[in-house]
C-alpha cells in the first residue's frame, strides 16, 4: 500500500487548494514545495503580486475558509477600450444580478491562509526538493531529501517551467504570444469605484481595483523593446507613462510602488492525465496571456475537477482510466482559451484602418446583443456551462 493516497507537488495557490480538496474528502494527502510561505504583514502597501479571482473561484476558497482574512478590492464593471478607437464595452456585474465579477486578492496572502488551513489538516514537506521520480504500474514513488515516498497518485502543480515534469519527460508546448508585462501597483487622484480598466493601445493596460478605493493593480502587457524602455524610468516617469497610456481613466496616476517584469507566453502540457497515477494542473499544465486574467482561474477549475471526481468515484486515485474524462475536458478548455488569447492578441496587433473598424464593429455587435455579451460574461466569472464542465 503507497505512503500516500496523493503527493501534491507545489503549494501555491492551485497546489493548496488541491491539498485541501483531497484531505477533505478523506484521502491522505501530501505536499511539497521548495519554499515556505513568508508570513505577510499588512501595512499601508499592497503587494506587486495580485490575481482576479472570479465567482467560481470565490465559491471554492470560501469553502476551504481561504478568504476570510484577506482583504479584496471588488470588480463590479469592466471597462474595455481601445485608442483610436470608437466603441467602448462595459461589462457589468448588475447586469446578470450578480454581486461583483470578480474580486482581486494579494496572492502572497491567500497563500499564507492557505498554508495555515492545510498544515492542521495534512503533511507537508517544506522547503524539500524532489530528487527523483519513478512511475509504475502500482504507485509513483519519489525520492525527497533523499528518501522514498511512494503514492497512489501524482498532482504536479508547480507552476510554470515544472522540474517534475521534465524529470518525468512530459512535453509542453509553447504557442504565441511574445514580449513582457510590466506589474505594480498604483495610487490614482481618482477613486475607482470598483470598475476595472482594460485599455488597449501601447500594449495592453489593465488596472484593478484594490481593497482601497483610490489604489490599483496594473499590469502592463507590452512589446520588448516599449517594455524595456519603460523599466528604465524613474518612478515619476512611469506614473506619467501611466497616466497617458490610461487617458486619465481614474485621473492622474500619482504615485507607484514596486515594478516586476515577467515574460509573457502562453503554453499547454501534452496531457493533463500522461500516466495513469500522474495529474497535471494550474500553471503546470498551461499558461495564458494575462490579457485574460484567467489563469489562476482555470487552476482552480482544475482543482474543482479534481474533487468532482475524487469525491465520486472513490478508491484508488491513480486507478487507470479514472481520470481520463477529466484530462480531455481541461486540456480542451484550456487549448480554447489559449486561441481565444492568441486570436485578441494578434487582432488588437494589428494597427490598419481595416483592423480597427473590425475591432469597433466587433465591440458594438458584443456591447448590443445581450445574449452574447451575459454568456461571455458568465464564462469568465467561472459560472458558465463552458467553465463548469470539469
Amino acid at each position: 500500500m503507497p505512503d500516500f493516497d496523493a503527493v501534491i507537488t507545489g503549494g501555491g495557490i492551485v497546489g493548496s487548494s488541491a491539498a485541501l480538496c483531497l484531505a477533505q474528502c478523506g484521502y491522505r494527502v501530501l505536499l511539497v514545495d521548495s519554499k515556505v510561505p513568508q508570513p505577510v504583514r499588512l501595512g499601508d502597501g499592497f503587494n506587486v503580486r495580485t490575481v482576479a479571482l472570479s465567482p467560481g473561484s470565490i465559491n471554492l476558497l470560501g469553502r476551504l475558509e481561504a478568504l476570510k482574512d484577506v482583504r479584496r478590492g471588488s470588480i463590479k464593471r469592466i471597462r474595455v477600450w481601445e485608442r483610436e478607437g470608437t466603441a467602448t464595452i462595459v461589462f457589468d456585474a448588475d447586469e446578470i444580478g450578480a454581486e461583483v465579477l470578480a474580486v482581486v486578492v494579494e496572492v502572497d496572502t491567500l497563500v499564507e491562509s492557505l498554508w495555515t488551513n492545510l498544515v492542521n489538516q495534512i503533511e507537508v514537506r517544506a522547503p524539500s526538493t524532489i530528487d527523483a521520480v519513478k512511475h509504475s504500474r502500482d504507485a509513483v514513488e519519489l525520492v525527497i531529501d533523499k528518501r522514498v515516498v511512494s503514492a497512489a497518485c501524482l498532482v504536479v502543480a508547480e507552476g510554470r517551467r515544472s522540474a517534475t515534469l521534465e524529470q518525468l519527460g512530459i512535453a509542453v508546448q509553447n504557442y504565441g504570444a511574445v514580449g513582457r508585462a510590466i506589474g505594480t501597483v498604483a495610487s490614482t487622484v481618482n477613486p475607482h469605484y470598483g470598475c476595472a480598466q482594460q485599455h488597449f493601445g501601447d500594449g495592453i493596460l489593465a488596472l484593478l481595483p484594490l481593497a482601497e478605493e483610490r489604489h490599483v493593480s496594473v499590469v502592463w502587457s507590452l512589446p520588448s523593446e516599449r517594455h524595456d524602455q519603460l523599466l528604465t524610468l524613474d518612478g515619476a516617469a512611469f506614473a506619467a507613462a501611466l497616466t497617458h497610456e490610461s487617458e486619465s481613466a481614474l485621473g492622474e496616476v500619482t504615485e507607484v510602488g514596486e515594478r516586476v517584469s515577467f515574460p509573457i507566453g502562453q503554453s499547454l502540457v501534452s496531457d493533463f492525465n500522461p500516466m495513469p497515477r500522474v495529474l497535471v494542473i494550474g500553471d503546470a499544465a498551461r499558461t495564458l496571456h494575462p490579457l485574460a486574467g484567467q489563469g489562476v482561474n482555470l487552476g482552480l477549475e482544475d482543482v474543482q475537477g479534481i474533487e468532482a471526481v475524487a469525491r465520486y468515484l472513490k478508491g484508488d486515485l491513480g486507478e487507470e482510466g479514472k481520470w481520463r474524462q477529466f484530462a480531455v475536458r481541461r486540456r480542451a478548455r484550456s487549448r480554447m482559451m489559449i486561441r481565444l488569447m492568441d486570436f485578441f492578441d494578434r487582432t488588437y496587433g494589428a494597427s490598419g484602418p481595416y483592423e480597427r473598424w473590425v475591432r469597433n464593429v466587433g465591440v458594438r455587435t458584443a456591447s448590443n446583443v445581450p445574449v452574447l455579451k451575459h454568456q461571455l460574461m458568465r464564462e469568465a466569472m467561472g459560472l458558465g456551462p463552458l467553465a463548469t464542465l470539469y
